[in-house]
């Protein structure tokens, strides 16, 4: 049974005092420890002679290793420094490279670590920390102690605390009362001095890599200097692929334009810019009322020539008949005539796509004359990028090159394509000339639409780091020195 009060923690009927910051002389359970006992090697933890502080990992596994086979038990050993850093050390580090302690580990080692010098315990019928006791049932242990160590003031600027959590998986190895409190008795006394030796060591130890590495550095300046500006030749040498980005727009790869076949009206339309149209939509009507007046002209024209007909049949006049004949056929050819100029004042769209122009909502009943353009039509399954290329980039930039656009809109996604044609003839765009390149992309989705605009990186081949960095600068000191 193992019980707990504010300054004691009691193992069966044998009470474990707390364990003091300072080394003086306490008594735990039966056993005394004054500093004659303290020092003869049956009440020693371990050989301090034999076992040295000197601050690397190794040692501390093996403290860690004696502690386990002096309780009979697994441990992880926890130091929290005042920056709120948990460190753990475990003799599974050994075999496990990444080893990390579970979650119910840290949580009693931060519990531990911020008692006020009090052992913690659980067992089956009785705990002093909730913590512990979820630890316990995590591994199924018959005892689990947590143990804090302080360490001796003034042996360190950072609020130190270093915390055991221990566990015993089987009754067997449970020891007696005053088995633990001598144990909890030599952690006391031993542990707190080897863990600050320990810790000063291990600090030596970093700082002496640094004073290494400063002497060497300083020893092998000039071949340090020679390294690193060969490196830095080296690098400016090295060819890497060249991909300068220029700004582009999207226009469509084709447009349709439909003009009036007659003069005339708009009389009705379904359609305005940005619609999207199918081939052979009814996209407006032009006025029709001239025409059938025409066309009503013409049938009554061939009505007639048909009764004179009928008469000259009838008188046996084969002038006559004739003549009545060809009035009909040329009413005839009239009708044909005008019924086709009818269906032609029915505009249809030529392609599937997108209106880009045409917006005759507003000018319903407006006259057009013929040949006036009511509207374009663009299909957009294949957009034209048009790139602006610098006339520095004419030299390295050339049809056939690899190209990818980046568009913003649509989240900086990327399209690839080649440069398929390049303008000859330069334009001017505040007061920058710039020759335009052209290259296609598939538009299967339908995202990309005209007018949009981005940026395209062309891979113009391998260049130097070296041209890289100071082509563009000394292009400009070259321009700035010419004028």
């Amino acid at each position: 049974m193992i019980h707990s009060s504010p300054n004691s923690t009691s193992i069966g009927e044998t009470t474990v005092p707390l364990l003091g910051a300072r080394g003086e002389s306490q008594t735990y359970g039966n056993t005394p420890t004054s500093n004659d006992a303290k020092n003869t090697p049956e009440c020693r933890l371990f050989d301090a002679n034999a076992l040295l502080p000197d601050g690397s990992d190794e040692s501390l596994y093996q403290v860690i290793g004696l502690l386990e086979n002096k309780f009979r038990a697994d441990l992880v050993l926890g130091i929290y420094s005042g920056t709120g850093r948990l460190q753990c050390y475990s003799k599974q580090q050994l075999t496990i490279r990444d080893w990390q302690p579970t979650q119910e580990e840290r949580s009693a080692l931060y519990e531990v670590t911020r008692a006020s010098l009090r052992v913690e315990f659980a067992s089956s019928d009785k705990s002093s920390s909730a913590v512990c006791n979820q630890l316990r049932v995590k591994k199924d242990a018959t005892l689990v102690l947590g143990i804090p160590v302080a360490l001796s003031p003034g042996m360190d600027r950072d609020a130190i605390k270093v915390g055991i959590i221990l566990w015993i998986d089987l009754a067997e190895k449970v020891q007696t009362s005053e088995a633990y409190n001598e144990l909890l008795g030599l952690v006391k006394n031993q542990l707190p001095n080897w863990l600050n030796t320990w810790r000063l060591a291990k600090r030596g130890r970093s700082q002496e890599k640094i004073i290494r590495k400063v002497a060497y550095a300083s020893q092998h300046r000039k071949i340090l200097l020679q390294l690193t500006l060969l490196l830095a030749a080296a690098l400016f040498i090295l060819p890497v692929p060249y991909w300068p980005s220029r700004k582009c727009t999207l226009q469509p790869s084709m447009r349709q334009y439909l003009t009036s076949p007659i003069e005339g009206r708009v009389m009705e339309v379904s359609i305005r810019p940005g619609d999207t149209v199918e081939e052979g939509q009814l996209i407006a009507k032009l006025d029709d009322e001239q025409i059938r007046w025409q066309i009503a002209d013409a049938e009554a024209d061939f009505e007639a020539a048909g009764k004179r007909r009928e008469n000259a049949l009838a008188q046996q006049s084969a002038a006559e008949m004739r003549l009545a004949q060809l009035d009909q056929q040329r009413a005839q050819i009239q009708i044909d005539s005008l019924s086709q100029r009818l269906e032609r004042l029915e505009i249809r769209s030529p392609v599937s796509g997108v209106v880009l122009q045409g917006d005759w909502f507003k000018k319903i009943g407006a006259p057009v004359s013929k040949g006036e353009s009511l509207f374009e039509i663009a299909p957009l399954d294949t957009m034209t990028v048009e790139v602006k290329i610098q006339t520095a980039d004419l030299g390295i930039v050339n049809t056939g090159q690899n190209a990818r656009l980046y568009l913003p809109t649509a989240g900086w996604k990327s399209w690839d394509g080649h440069l398929q044609w390049i303008d000859p003839r330069g334009e001017t765009d505040e007061s920058e000339i710039y020759f335009v390149a052209e290259m296609e992309v598939s538009n299967h989705t339908g995202e990309l639409r005209p007018g949009m605009e981005g940026r395209t990186r062309i891979h113009a081949g391998w260049r130097s780091l070296g041209w890289i960095l100071l082509n563009r600068p000394y292009s400009w000191l070259i321009n700035k020195l010419s004028w």
